[in-house]
């Protein structure tokens, strides 16, 4: 059996569409977690940074089966 080239998946595009990927595949099941808690809430905060570009921070909470609470970050985002 020939060994072929090596494949290291270092390509930038290969490592995007991974990320891509993971990112996806983790949010579906964030959204399954949040469907089954049956309740959850919204966390929006507004700031500023360094160059005074308004951004808001988005965060979701709720409880599990087993009432353990979670909050999760779900990014910073640029308002225009």
């Amino acid at each position: 059996m020939k060994s072929g080239r090596c494949r290291t998946y270092t390509n930038w595009l290969v490592q995007n569409e991974l990320l891509e990927l993971s990112a996806r595949h983790m949010l579906l099941r964030l959204c399954d977690d949040i469907r089954n808690s049956g309740m959850f809430s919204v966390i929006v905060d507004g700031m500023s940074d360094i160059t005074y570009i308004e951004q808001e921070i988005i965060s979701i909470r709720y409880v599990d089966a087993d009432l353990q609470p979670h909050e999760v970050f779900l990014g910073f985002y640029i308002i225009t």
